[in-house]
């Protein structure tokens, strides 16, 4: 799988197998999925993993998404350069075959990349009724001093959310 996604002209560390086993356990465990893997004879030429959101706990329900939240900056189907389109086209035919009257939410695919044309075609050909979604661009604070540093250059209440907060994450186990 991951030399699938380093072959993959988009592939990136948010769709190799260590980072969607781990997404999976912390976000979707209990949860329907499947992973599609395309063969050419014996080759392996794409895959993806769906999830299928039957409660709509990630979008609307009766939906399959991938695995994605706001901290990802993009994700998709990966396929070998050149074969992205019949890769696409494979899973979502199979996808329909099972699923018929299922919607797709495509989060995080680039509307620039060719990840984008070959899923809206896809969708297409299949009937398959599916919904875009923008990426959301996650704020992001540059520290260049030191945590200590930068908590003194807020105000109080600012400090003392980021403690209260800070604590909860700790308290959870998740810091």
């Amino acid at each position: 799988w991951d030399a699938l996604v380093d072959a993959s002209p988009v592939g990136s560390l948010f769709e190799t197998a260590e980072w969607i086993a781990s997404w999976i356990e912390s976000f979707w465990s209990d949860r329907a999925m499947a992973i599609h893997l395309v063969r050419d004879g014996t080759e392996l030429v794409g895959g993806a993993t769906l999830l299928f959101d039957d409660d709509g706990e990630l979008g609307c329900a009766r939906t399959v998404t991938l695995p994605r939240n706001h901290q990802i900056p993009h994700a998709g189907i990966v396929a070998r350069p050149g074969r992205h389109g019949e890769v696409v086209d494979a899973v979502l035919t199979h996808l329909v075959s099972k699923r018929p009257r299922v919607r797709l939410i495509l989060n995080g695919v680039d509307r620039d990349s060719p990840r984008w044309a070959d899923t809206r075609d896809a969708a297409g050909r299949n009937a398959l009724r599916w919904f875009p979604w923008d990426p959301v661009t996650i704020p992001r604070v540059r520290i260049t001093t030191s945590w200590d540093d930068y908590l003194r250059s807020r105000d109080a209440h600012v400090r003392s959310e980021l403690k209260r907060k800070l604590r909860n994450i700790e308290k959870a186990g998740r810091a």
